[in-house]
């Protein structure tokens, strides 16, 4: 079977579980990537032998090893180490439906994007969806996909010409994947996305919309304000748009409310966080003072953003511990599969 010019690189941490099946959806495509490449990020639960063994075995995988720098240091190795022509990410959890890399190669090429995606969903789910391809160019991709929860770095496939010397930020546990994706875009960048669901995705009960607040969890607030940062940076005319300014605003005061509700789950324990608790109440208080962000808030939230501005110690009181590990907070904001 003839293989594409595809790289497809997986950052492995403690995936001995799932490795295999993650590998053997690469290997299963009905256009076979040129080169898999497994990162080992210092995994110490067997991940690393078993990426020596499969390396052994496939002669498409290569296998690279590096101290335990995170998940976005495994990836930049990865990308310094790609060869192909176009370039897609996968979690070690998570697996590929048989025809995506064909599928995104061929929406790639027939548009013209730098980048091509598709949608995703749990193994019930995995090939629905509409198949029709909708294109998205400079800003609009920012206002239409990105401000619309579609911040995944996998799921899509990038030219190698578009990545260039990009390079996902290094120590941050939350938002790195959506902050890279944001520091590609340029005017004329063209994203051409299919709603098909073909990446297979998982929730990683060790993930960090899993477990409690550690203070690394701030990330999620401030990986959005930098995102901010980097649009209007990209995109000055940002600045005077009121849909894309409520929109960034609103999606930074739920980060801080989803923040607060880990701590507020915590209890008594989580007074050692009153800090942090302080300035995602502070966040939120600042962010919705921009005309339209409070309305831009989904239904559920405009009503936490008020318990938590106005009545904080009753926030704390009544909060519902199910509710920042909701179903739509996972959609809302991803796992993050290293931490």
């Amino acid at each position: 079977m003839e293989h594409s010019r595809i790289s497809v690189i997986i950052p492995v941490y403690n995936a001995k579980a799932t490795l295999e099946d993650a590998v053997r959806s690469c290997l299963g495509q009905t256009l076979p990537p040129r080169e898999i490449i497994l990162v080992d990020d210092g995994s110490d639960d067997g991940s690393a032998q078993l990426c020596d063994q499969i390396g052994q075995t496939e002669a498409s995988v290569k296998v690279l090893h590096i101290p335990p720098l995170g998940v976005s240091a495994a990836r930049n190795r990865g990308l310094d180490e790609a060869a192909g022509d176009a370039v897609t990410f996968l979690d070690a959890d998570d697996t590929m439906a048989s025809g995506m890399l064909e599928c995104l190669d061929a929406v790639l090429y027939r548009t013209g994007a730098d980048y091509a995606g598709c949608g995703f969903g749990d193994a019930e789910q995995t090939g629905s969806g509409e198949d029709t391809v909708s294109e998205f160019a400079g800003s609009d991709i920012i206002l239409q996909r990105i401000l619309r929860h579609d911040t995944s770095v996998w799921g899509k496939l990038y030219r190698r010409r578009f990545l260039g010397e990009t390079r996902f930020r290094e120590g941050l546990t939350i938002g790195e994947d959506m902050l890279f994706v944001l520091s590609l875009l340029r005017e004329d960048t063209v994203f051409a996305f299919t709603g098909r669901k073909l990446y297979r995705y998982t929730i990683n009960p060790a993930g960090a919309m899993e477990r409690p607040f550690v203070p690394s969890y701030m990330d999620q607030i401030s990986c959005w304000q930098l995102a901010r940062d980097t649009a209007l940076q990209n995109f000055p005319a940002l600045a005077g748009n009121p849909e894309a300014q409520a929109g960034f605003s609103s999606v930074i005061a739920v980060s801080a409310v989803l923040t607060a509700s880990k701590i507020a789950k915590l209890g008594q324990q989580g007074r050692q966080y009153d800090s942090f608790f302080a300035q995602c109440r502070g966040t939120v208080r600042d962010e919705l003072r921009l005309p339209g962000a409070r309305q831009a808030l989904p239904g559920d939230y405009k009503v936490k953003a008020v318990l938590l501005t106005r009545f904080p110690r009753l926030y704390r009181l009544l909060y519902v511990p199910h509710s920042a590990g909701s179903s739509n907070d996972r959609q809302r904001f991803r796992k993050d599969k290293r931490e």
